[in-house]
Order: structure tokens, then sequence, then C-alpha cells
């Protein structure tokens, strides 16, 4: 595999697509198959089966595994594949092997939910995953235990291609940066906290960010990465502004609302989700009212 090729073609709009039920809850297939489709055909082009915001740690192993078959056989070689994983040391490698398989180029390795971890241990952890293929590696960083030493360690292997980065400290951000500069580690940056953090991620090193906000409006988010890209700052805080209330209820609390916000914001402009899981719970009446003042305001839904 060309890793420094995949590397360039993760520096873009990663979308985290959202999983969609059924009325009885099950997983719904065919709508996840129109929903990739829909992202592909509006220009997205890598796409991440999986991950937080499709619901990951509500799913079962055979779900996340059915779910990464359908989107795989979908989207063929329409845009780039990328699989989380997590769990317990094995189980990740099995769902690592099996990403590979359905003919993912990566898989996305979730922050370890475990309540004790030390460096070593995590660095034990990644190494098994990235061992265990031959595609890419991207660890998610959602925790300050995964530093500067564990992420020097983790980037040695050749096929850690990406970091998707969801620490909201810049500072931090940018000594990790310096210490693992992309032309020695092959490493692309992504900024893990979605647009509202875009911008501040792209000036300190960030060359692509992940998005919940394209499930329902890809354009936004693209448009924010050619403005990005194109050093246009008046553009990208224009965008910024726009984005900015939607990805604040989202981050609500404790970014409970994450896929609440993404999911009914799909129904409301009349695209199949389905509902969620717990631990998530749906939005109140007031959520609900402030997130279709906002869709308004975008002119995805007209004024009531």
């Amino acid at each position: 595999m060309d890793y420094h090729a995949l590397r360039n073609r993760l520096e873009g709009v990663a979308v985290t697509h959202i999983t969609p039920y059924t009325s009885d809850g099950k997983v719904d297939e065919i709508q996840l198959r129109r929903h990739v489709r829909f992202l592909v055909d509006n220009g997205i082009e890598i796409l991440v089966t999986n991950g937080n915001t499709g619901e990951f740690y509500s799913l079962t192993l055979d779900e996340a595994r059915r779910a990464l078959e359908a989107v795989a056989d979908e989207i063929g070689s329409d845009a780039l594949l990328v699989a989380g994983v997590a769990h317990d040391p094995q189980t990740a490698t099995s769902l690592a092997n099996h990403a590979e398989g359905c003919g993912a180029a990566a898989v996305m390795v979730h922050n370890p939910v475990h309540p004790y971890m030390t460096a070593a241990g995590l660095k034990d952890y990644y190494d098994g995953i990235a061992e265990s293929v031959s595609l890419g590696i991207i660890p998610y960083v959602r925790n300050g235990l995964i530093d500067i030493d564990v992420l020097t360690h983790i980037a040695r292997h050749e096929n850690v291609v990406a970091c998707k980065y969801a620490v909201n400290d810049l500072q931090l951000f940018g000594d990790v940066v310096r210490a693992l500069p992309t032309e020695e580690s092959g490493v692309a940056w992504l900024c893990g906290t979605a647009e509202a953090w875009s911008p501040f991620f792209f000036a300190i090193g960030a060359r692509g960010f992940t998005s919940g906000l394209a499930n329902l409006a890809p354009q936004m988010p693209l448009e924010m990465l050619a403005a990005l890209r194109g050093g246009e700052s008046d553009r990208v805080m224009r965008l910024w502004q726009k984005i900015r209330p939607f990805e604040e209820l989202r981050a609500r609390k404790s970014s409970g609302l994450n896929v609440s916000v993404v999911k009914e914001g799909m129904e409301m402009l009349g695209m199949s989700a389905g509902g969620v899981r717990p631990p998530i719970a749906p939005l109140t009446g007031e959520e609900r009212a402030e997130l279709r003042r906002i869709l308004q305001s975008w002119g995805l839904l007209a004024a009531a």
C-alpha cells in the first residue's frame, strides 16, 4: 500500500456518518446505503463507518461488521472508507482484520475507554492493532494520556498515516505537531472536533477535519475546507459564525447531544435517520426548537 498517497487523501473532510435505525430500532441497512450514496454524490470523499456519530458503542459487534460490509459494498472505490475499531485488544484487532477484508483503506482506532490506562499499555494496544494489518492506522485522540511520548511511539509504524486529534488544547496540539512533523512522521493531522475548531487547528498544522454536520449539509464543510485551503480568512470566519450554533448545540451536556442533533436535523430535512439508542437520548422540545431555528437561519427550512 502507498501510505504516502493515503496520507494525502486523508487531508480533507472525513464524514463520520450516522447509523440509521428502523422504526423497531434495528440497523436500517437500506437507509444506510442510501445515506452514504447521498454523501458521495454530494462530493464527500472520505467516509468513517462505525465512528462515534455512528453510535459505535451502542452497536453490537455483528451490527458494526454488517454496517461496514454494507457501506463498502455500496461505495466501492467511489470514496475512501475508514472503519472505526475499539474495545479490548483482541476485538479491536479482529475488527481491523475484518475492515481490511472489506476493502477499507484505514481504521480509526477509538480512544480506549478503559478506566486504567498507562503510556506503556497504550503503546502495546496500538502496536498490536498496527502490526495486525497492512491498511492505514488513524489513532483517535480524546484524552491527554495519549501524549507526545505515546504518539511518537505509534508513529514509528509505517502504516500510521493520520491522527484524529480531539483535545481542544491548541498549545498542546502545537507541541504534538512540532514533535511529529508531517514530513518526517507521515502523519496527516485531522481536527477531531469538527468545523467549529477547524480554523484554529489548521493554523497550527491540521490539514483536514472530521464532520458530523455533513450528514445533513455536506456543502457547508466542503466550503469550509476550500476556504481553509485557500487561506480565505474572512470567508472562513463567516462560515465559522454560521456553523458555530449548530456545533455548540451538539457540544451540550458534555457532547451528549452530538448524535441527537445530527439525526433530528436530518429528520427535519426529510432524511430518514431513525432515533438514537441509550445511553444517548432524543432532544427535548426546547432543544428541538433551537435546532429548527438554526436550520431555518441557514435557509434549509422554511420559517414557521
